[in-house]
């Protein structure tokens, strides 16, 4: 096997520098897109919230009156104004994470494109299931806020202010953590790309995961860090590489 200790020194101090455009470009429209989700969402459910408050529960499968009208709007805006952002964002990722495995090993003759039918594979179903992914998380977190205000008896302005200030912290810290993990997601798989090319033309290689050593580390983070090297075929949890 070879060891990328190079590539471990190296690449957290060059994935923060050279994606830092990339994730502030994504952080900006996906910030854009759940505001403009919020207020579509508003413009709809905004007539219902005065029958829902009325209600003394929902129940576990039941969908609140004119919820599922005002989430559909709200995704669509939310489609149509992080998409390609988000496949931007994956095709920077992407390239980035390529070149440099390829400048760290100094590959002569080794160049990456995004035409690479990896790449081209990942960018289009990562960009895809990210979307509908966020929409569902989304579309949960307002189904639980609801059914929270409704057994606790709040009015609708209350409901409605609610609802507000969560698109309010989608559109910050929500936006940020999205970008900052596809992203870095990208670049990960763009150096797998590159990785499973070569090997493919015979040098064997591993990987591992890297953390940023902060409050930000997940336990998924940690764990997978815990484990070290691992053959490139392995998977990481929670990774597509």
């Amino acid at each position: 096997m070879t060891c990328l200790a190079k590539l471990t020194e190296a690449a957290p101090e060059s994935k923060r520098s050279s994606l830092e455009y990339a994730v502030r470009a994504l952080h900006r429209e996906m910030s854009h897109a759940f505001s403009g989700q919020g207020f579509t969402f508003m413009r709809v459910f905004t007539p219902f919230a005065d029958l829902i408050s009325t209600r003394e529960s929902i129940k576990e499968e039941e969908v609140p009156p004119g919820f599922g009208v005002a989430s559909h709007a709200g995704e669509v805006t939310f489609r149509e104004r992080s998409g390609k952002a988000l496949a931007a964002a994956i095709r920077s990722g992407l390239r980035v994470g390529g070149e440099h495995l390829i400048e760290d090993l100094a590959t002569n003759g080794l160049k990456f494109d995004l035409r690479n039918p990896r790449a081209v594979a990942y960018a289009e179903q990562r960009a895809a299931l990210m979307i509908q992914e966020i929409s569902d998380t989304t579309r949960a977190a307002l189904r639980r806020l609801i059914v929270k205000a409704v057994d606790e008896g709040l009015g609708p302005v209350v409901l409605r202010r609610m609802i507000r200030e969560r698109f309010d912290e989608f559109s910050k810290s929500r936006a940020e953590r999205i970008a900052r993990t596809e992203t870095g997601e990208a670049y990960e798989r763009g150096s797998a790309i590159v990785a499973r090319d070569l090997e493919e033309g015979g040098l064997r290689l591993e990987k591992r995961w890297l953390t940023g050593g902060d409050a930000k580390v997940s336990d998924m983070d940690q764990a997978n860090s815990a484990r070290g090297w691992v053959t490139m075929d392995r998977m990481f949890e929670g990774s597509f590489g």
